[in-house]
């Protein structure tokens, strides 16, 4: 699976999910909070197939 996002929305979305860090450190963490959305997508996304599947 992959996904891609523009780099600004990217930020503005870790924004969202890190609202008490510094801007600084929201900008280090970036990567890290698109691939934890990532992660939820493609495991509910699995789990609905899943149950299809059964």
């Amino acid at each position: 699976m992959v996904y891609s996002v523009d780099s600004n929305f990217a930020e503005k979305v870790a924004r969202a999910m890190l609202p008490n860090k510094l801007p600084a450190e929201v900008k280090k963490m970036v990567k890290s909070a698109i691939s934890e959305i990532a992660n939820m997508i493609t495991g509910q996304a699995s789990i609905a197939l899943a149950g299809r599947m059964i």
